[in-house]
C-alpha cells in the first residue's frame, strides 16, 4: 500500500510538476472535505462565528505553519534526503505534545504516556538507522558494481 501511494506520488509530480502548488490544493481540498463535515456535524450558528480572539488566532496559525509550513518542509526535506528523512520530525511532535500539553493544559504525565512517547520514538530511530544502514550498504554495492 505504502509503495503504491508513493508510485501514485511520482505519477502526480512528473505530470504536475509545482510541488507547492499541489501541496497547497491537497490542504485546500482536504479543508473544503474538513468543513463540509463539520458543516453536517455542527449546524448551530454560533458555532461557527469567529471574533477577533484567541480561536481564530489558533485557526490562522495552525492553518499558516502547522499545515503549509508542514508540508514545505517535508517536501524539501524529501527533496534533500530522501522520503525516510521527513518522519524523524514525527516522534519530536509527540514529544513536544506530551510536554506542552502537560504545561498549558495541565494533563497528568503518567508512566504510560512516557512509555508510549519512548516506543514511538525508540522505534522510528531504530527504523532510521536499519534504513540509513540499508543505504549505506547500497552505496558500497554499487560502488563495487562500478569497479568491476
Amino acid at each position: 500500500m505504502h509503495q503504491e501511494l508513493i508510485n501514485y506520488a511520482s505519477k502526480v509530480l512528473k505530470e504536475y510538476p509545482y510541488k507547492c502548488w499541489s501541496s497547497m490544493m491537497t490542504c485546500l481540498f482536504g479543508g473544503i472535505q474538513t468543513g463540509l463535515v463539520g458543516i453536517i456535524m455542527k449546524r448551530d450558528k454560533k458555532t461557527w462565528q469567529l471574533g477577533w480572539d484567541l480561536q481564530l488566532f489558533t485557526i490562522l496559525y495552525t492553518g499558516a505553519f502547522a499545515t503549509a509550513g508542514k508540508y514545505i518542509l517535508n517536501s524539501y526535506a524529501v527533496q534533500k534526503r530522501g522520503p525516510s528523512y521527513p518522519p524523524m520530525f514525527n516522534a519530536l511532535s509527540v514529544v513536544f505534545t506530551t510536554i506542552l500539553g502537560s504545561l498549558f493544559l495541565g494533563d497528568a504525565i503518567t508512566i504510560g504516556s512516557i512509555l508510549g512517547v519512548i516506543f514511538i520514538v525508540g522505534g522510528l530511530y531504530l527504523f532510521l538507522y536499519a534504513k540509513g544502514k540499508d543505504l549505506n550498504c547500497g552505496d558500497d554495492t554499487d560502488q563495487e558494481k562500478s569497479a568491476v
